[in-house]
């Protein structure tokens, strides 16, 4: 599960970068879903420490990661892929 939702946010890393909060937020909690189903987390506990848990950024944070990496890599000569 978490493999495949993280697939398709990283391969929409580009399309996401500069989106309102509100369409962040979507993606944001179809992550979050695939989250609690992992880690059979109750629908009404607080999410985001056991985002930490699993070691997983939020939308926004993996966005500007990937982004950020990507020119590094760029700069520095080495492979973007």
């Amino acid at each position: 599960m978490h493999a495949f939702v993280t697939s398709r946010v990283d391969y929409c890393k580009s399309l996401l970068n500069g989106l309102p909060a509100i369409q962040i937020n979507k993606v944001q909690r179809a992550l979050n879903a695939a989250g609690r189903l992992v880690s059979h987390v109750p629908p009404y506990c607080h999410f985001t420490l056991f985002l930490r848990e699993l070691h997983w950024l939020s939308v926004r944070q993996r966005i500007n990661y990937n982004i950020l990496l990507l020119t590094f890599k760029t700069i520095h000569g080495k492979s973007p892929v």
